[in-house]
């Protein structure tokens, strides 16, 4: 069984069975001539809290208590200011230095195993903690994909206002950086699906209504999990579908601005 299930498909093809199943012969299209607009309004998707296993730079996983590799280093620094003050005159000069400039926080966080909905995953992934209580950039949370290059961005303003002293026949240099974490994981985490969807069927070539379905989802993934012969990496209760999903995540962000005057 795929890794990863598009749940637009199982319901198309529920849909199509009950169609043919109950439908008029002198109205009935090919599957390729049909439109399946998918209501998912009263369908209900709740996320667990995801566990998070870190991992180091060697792409190892990391005991839990025990602090990853790429926090145990020293951070990666990225410059954003450089200037050399050369003062010629007799007496000390003094500089003012206003700076203002951007960085930007990456993530990218993608599943691996789990289900979409179509080209959406539509799920989102608590930012772990280990971030969350260094940074704000990345908010509460971020969007799931299923493409390990997609790529989520957030700008973080830096601003500097100080003053240099050069004294007299002298060069100082003045240089800004912001210090940048990484932080990787796999993590896994449970979606529980519940409600009913809607299903109409148009026909593609004049827009004609053939058939609406309301069906409990947990119906639909029976008919799918008979018709397929297991239940996979979902498990189907009386009211409800619970669905494991699993993934990596990447964050690279700015964590403090250091400010370095020195002479030359």
């Amino acid at each position: 069984m795929a890794e990863i299930t598009d749940i637009e498909d199982i319901v198309k093809d529920y849909a199509w069975n009950i169609y043919t199943k109950t439908s008029n012969g002198n109205r009935k299209v090919d599957y390729d001539e049909a439109r399946f607009d998918i209501d998912w309004s009263r369908t209900k998707f709740v996320s667990s809290k995801p566990e998070f296993q870190k991992i180091d730079n060697n792409g190892q996983q990391v005991p839990r208590g025990k602090i990853p590799a790429q926090f145990a280093e020293t951070p990666t620094s990225q410059e954003i200011y450089r200037s050399t003050y050369t003062n010629k005159t007799n007496g000390e000069q003094e500089h003012a230095i206003s700076m203002h400039r951007s960085t930007k926080s990456i993530c990218k966080a993608y599943i691996t195993k789990g289900y979409t909905k179509g080209i959406n995953v539509g799920l989102k992934l608590a930012v772990p903690g280990d971030v969350a209580n260094i940074t704000p950039s990345f908010g509460y949370s971020v969007n799931l994909t299923e493409n390990s290059e997609e790529t989520t961005e957030k700008t973080i303003d830096w601003g500097s206002d100080c003053k240099v002293k050069v004294p007299k026949g002298q060069k100082v240099s003045a240089k800004i950086s912001v210090v940048e974490n990484n932080y990787s994981a796999t993590f896994q985490m449970t979606t529980s699906i519940y409600g009913t969807v809607h299903v109409a069927i148009h026909s593609r070539s004049d827009d004609r209504f053939l058939q609406s379905i309301d069906t409990p989802f947990t119906n639909i993934m029976r008919w799918y999990s008979e018709k397929n012969g297991g239940y996979g990496q979902y498990t189907i209760k009386p009211k409800e579908v619970e669905w494991k999903v699993s993934g990596n995540c990447d964050f690279r962000f700015g964590v403090e601005q250091q400010i370095e005057i020195q002479p030359l």
